[in-house]
């Protein structure tokens, strides 16, 4: 009877012990910045994607060998992550399926702070991006012309590598920046915040608060005087592609499924500026929810060493004839 209390005591003892440690690997939720409001944000603690917030986007550009769904097996919501993930699969006549989701009319804005905290996949042929484009997509022409805003890009071959990139004018002119991790790190080991400051003038680019590693404010598109195209409303966009012009197909090499997770989305504006034009922010909805019994729904990440760097050729299509719809049916 003693052995059989001194076992339950230790197994109270490693709960609680797994618990603690549990919690010390949450972050808080969204701490205020110095400056800065937040003005809206997705800290998926429910069970799945909030259509409030976003939408599945279907496009039949470039990259051509995935399909985009908004199946369980693509797109997921858990443990307060959103999941994006590929798989290896015929569907739809194609031999990858994954997801694409945004913002698009349900959350946009001009000039401004985009923080996302992710842990990147990785293997030949995959094509994560955190990405913006235009809520009017012909303002000043047919794309690029009227802009494109890469937050964060990679190829999934060279998982230390990340790019940011802007895009305007004819001929898809572009100005990039990158930044690449110490070699004992990947963008795919851990999860790290992707911040891009955007204001009248220019655009930064930072990795995990630390690494600052892209700033410009020199962009000279052919068609419309500086700073546009960038002086608009842009949505943003999270996307797991696999294939494409520029990562090129998946080979024997690459692992399925892949899963690109999403901690949280941040979006803040000076506290000067004029609020966004999106959906009534509530409580909830700017990341201020209560700790459920009495524990942060967030995972902790470690700044480490990391960066990286930045540019992007596309999943900004040329002639992007897209189908969009609900998440939810």
């Amino acid at each position: 009877m003693a052995q059989t209390n001194i076992r339950v005591k230790k197994t109270m003892v490693g709960i609680a012990l797994q618990a603690s440690l549990a919690f010390l690997s949450r972050s808080p939720a969204a701490q205020p910045l110095d400056g800065w409001k937040l003005v809206w944000s997705d800290e998926f603690t429910g069970s799945a994607v909030d259509p409030t917030k976003w939408a599945l986007e279907l496009n039949e550009g470039d990259p051509g060998e995935v399909v985009y769904t908004n199946r369980s097996q693509n797109l997921s919501v858990s443990d307060g992550l959103l999941a994006l993930q590929a798989q290896k699969e015929n569907y739809g006549g194609k031999q990858f399926t994954s997801t694409q989701i945004s913002t698009r009319n349900k959350g946009a804005w001009k000039y401004c702070r985009i923080d996302v905290r992710a842990k990147l996949p990785y293997g030949q042929g995959i094509w994560p991006a955190i990405w913006m484009m235009p809520t009017q997509p012909v303002a000043y022409g047919s794309w690029p012309r009227s802009g494109e805003i890469d937050i964060m890009e990679n190829l999934g071959d060279n998982p230390r590598l990340t790019y940011t990139t802007l895009h305007y004018g004819a001929g898809n002119q572009s100005i990039q920046g990158t930044y690449t991790t110490p070699a004992d790190k990947t963008l795919s080991d851990d999860f790290h915040v992707y911040t891009m400051i955007w204001d009248s003038t220019s655009f930064s680019f930072t990795l995990d608060s630390t690494h600052t590693y892209y700033s410009t404010n020199k962009w000279s598109p052919d068609n419309v005087a500086f700073p546009k195209p960038f002086d608009q409303e842009f949505f943003l966009i999270l996307d797991l592609a696999v294939g494409g012009s520029w990562a090129g197909p998946p080979d024997s090499t690459t692992v399925f499924p892949q899963k690109m997770l999403v901690d949280w989305v941040r979006v803040y504006q000076r506290q000067s500026t004029s609020a966004i034009r999106s959906q009534p922010v509530s409580r909830g909805s700017m990341g201020l929810r209560p700790p459920l019994n009495g524990q942060f729904t967030r995972p902790v990440w470690d700044a480490g060493f990391l960066g990286l760097p930045g540019f992007y050729d596309g999943l900004g299509r040329t002639s992007p004839s897209s189908l969009r719809k609900s998440i939810l049916p």
